[in-house]
């Protein structure tokens, strides 16, 4: 049964990538579009961060993570 599940994950996954790259070839540029991308990258890897450190600490004593987990998980 896990063969069926990897697989199944594998080919939504490509699907997933093909409407990605389907959607960027049909995206138009501009410095606009690049000025937000450049803000959203950095401020959404902040987000992340700040999601992952905030359950650790307050779980960290009750489930023993090892000593990278935060990192690994941004």
């Amino acid at each position: 049964m896990d063969g069926f599940w990897e697989l199944t994950d594998e080919l939504l996954n490509i699907f997933l990538f093909v409407l990605l790259a389907l959607n960027i070839v049909a995206l138009t540029f501009s410095v606009k579009a690049l000025v937000l991308g450049v803000i959203a990258v950095p401020l959404l890897l902040v987000i992340r961060a700040f999601s992952v450190a905030v359950p650790v600490r307050l779980l960290r004593h009750r489930h023993g993570f090892p000593p990278f987990t935060r990192r690994l998980k941004v």
